[in-house]
Order: C-alpha cells, then sequence, then structure tokens
C-alpha cells in the first residue's frame, strides 16, 4: 500500500486565499491562482492540470 504525503497547505494559504477558491500546482508546492468563483476560476487556468480547493477561514479546522 502507498502512503500518501500529507501536505501542510497551511504554508502556502495566506489571510488573501481565506474563503476563495485556489488552484495549485500539480505538485501542490505552488499556488497558481485563486478567485472567489470556482468557474472563473477554472476559466482562467484553461485546461492546465492543478488541483483545487477552497481555502479555509483561518481558525477553522478542516480534513482533506
Amino acid at each position: 500500500m502507498k502512503v500518501q504525503k500529507n501536505y501542510g497547505f497551511e504554508r502556502l494559504l495566506t489571510r488573501e486565499h481565506e474563503g476563495k477558491w485556489v488552484a495549485l500546482s500539480s505538485s501542490q508546492d505552488q499556488v497558481l491562482d485563486f478567485s472567489a468563483s470556482f468557474t472563473e476560476l477554472k476559466n482562467r487556468l484553461g485546461t492546465t492540470w492543478v488541483v483545487y480547493l477552497k481555502a479555509p477561514k483561518k481558525g477553522l479546522a478542516y480534513a482533506f
């Protein structure tokens, strides 16, 4: 069984990302873009392979 790496997204996400949709690089080590609208973000990035997530507000617990 392959063990998945636990990515520390808190090191990438800043206050400006809170509550917004964020697109991470395929290696999940860089924020490519972000937006309040998932559709807008997806349209801006086109067919680029990315990881999308909605950034939580600071102080909230979350799990992926």
